[in-house]
């Protein structure tokens, strides 16, 4: 059974401390933020709300979003970034509002079973993962239209999911390579382009230089071995991919708000 119509990227139960912030950015790929406990403020393109309990905020791609916590308690939320190349499905989900009322569903428990899977990865996980994504985006479709909340507008084009073939080629190199020295020629060469074309085509469906992209996917893969695994911070830069552990603490600091220290010990608290 291949024929996934998702592709889960990421999905994690984050928290964030009172008057945390995460500045403004966007993605290449979608990115829902279901709210467990706490409250704070999220601008999602124009628009502004108030992140609540049993919401679930939409953000497409392309879509500019910044979240803060501005509670007096921790902000709980379960995450999740993923894409899709069923041109129907696209349609739908570009149609949806920037947030839905989930109470009374069993929206939290498909995402943990979701998140359970990816982390132990038992056999048939993907096919797993699949029917439950499916479950949870036809409970968003039911309530979506019970509700008239103000839709965001999204520049983003459905033919960036067109002929992506060599570029989903280049991606999985990249994730079963991701311990390795991994250069721009040898990329070009598995997506068989050549150099400058492959660099303006990947960063056109990507919305990041293969560079960038790379270094996000270390990080990711850091946070993994982190919460899951008991290496030590210099085993976990080296099987991350990084050359140096200074360099790997700086970058994680930077992109996280937090050394790898502090990110395991807060991690283990959720």
């Amino acid at each position: 059974m291949e024929n996934h119509d998702f592709n889960i990227i990421w999905i994690e139960f984050c928290k964030y401390l009172p008057q945390s912030r995460i500045d403004k950015h966007e993605h290449s790929f979608f990115h829902y933020i279901f709210v467990i406990e706490g409250t704070g403020d999220i601008e999602i393109g124009e628009n502004k709300f108030t992140l609540r309990h049993n919401r679930i905020y939409l953000m497409p791609p392309r879509t500019s979003h910044s979240f803060q916590n501005t509670g007096d308690n921790i902000l709980y939320t379960i995450e999740i970034k993923f894409e899709t190349e069923n041109e129907n499905i696209l349609e739908t989900l570009l149609k949806f509002p920037s947030y839905l009322n989930l109470k009374n569903t069993p929206a939290k428990e498909i995402l943990t079973v979701i998140y359970n899977e990816m982390s132990s990865k038992p056999v048939l996980y993907t096919e797993i993962i699949n029917l439950k994504f499916m479950e949870f985006i036809t409970y968003l479709m039911r309530f979506s239209s019970r509700q008239n909340t103000k839709k965001i507008k999204s520049d983003f084009h459905k033919n960036s999911y067109k002929n992506i073939d060599e570029i989903s080629r280049v991606v999985n190199y990249i994730h079963s390579h991701i311990e390795d020295e991994i250069t721009l020629e040898t990329l070009a060469k598995e997506a068989n382009l050549e150099k400058s074309y492959f660099l303006k085509k990947f960063k056109r469906i990507m919305g990041f230089t293969p560079m960038q992209f790379i270094r996000d996917a270390r990080i990711e893969r850091a946070k993994e071995l982190l919460r899951f695994s008991d290496m030590n911070i210099t085993q976990v830069s080296s099987a991350s991919g990084f050359q140096s552990i200074h360099h790997f603490s700086n970058l994680f600091f930077k992109q996280t708000g937090s050394t790898p220290s502090q990110y395991r010990i807060s991690i283990k608290d959720l």
